[in-house]
């Protein structure tokens, strides 16, 4: 896969990660964004936010510290962790499941655009 395919690829898995969480807040039930957000893997966040060559997506941007990339990949395991049993998730964890996507897309982003 190239390396613009799977930053793409992270960040559309982190969204439908926010998009499953919305809709099962909604819905109270399993759907299929939630299973796509669950097939990210720490490889692949660390792949995307550490080549160089995918920061061409967006001028001026800077690289990502391992410390940054780090943290980011953490929360979204987190996150992940609190979707896998999120029939049994308290009303706080799911609030954080959410502040940590939000955070995690906000951090993408901004990674790319500096």
């Amino acid at each position: 896969m190239s390396n613009t395919v799977l930053a793409q690829n992270v960040m559309g898995r982190i969204t439908h990660g926010l998009i499953g969480l919305d809709l099962f807040l909604q819905e109270k039930k399993d759907n299929e964004y939630l299973h796509d957000f669950l097939s990210l893997t720490a490889s692949e966040m660390n792949d995307a936010l550490t080549t160089a060559s995918v920061r061409k997506l967006v001028p001026n941007t800077h690289k990502i510290s391992p410390g940054e990339s780090a943290d980011l990949t953490t929360q979204v395991l987190q996150t992940q962790v609190i979707i896998r049993k999120i029939d049994k998730a308290d009303p706080k964890e799911l609030e954080l499941a959410v502040k940590n996507l939000k955070k995690a897309m906000r951090l993408f982003y901004e990674f790319y655009r500096r």
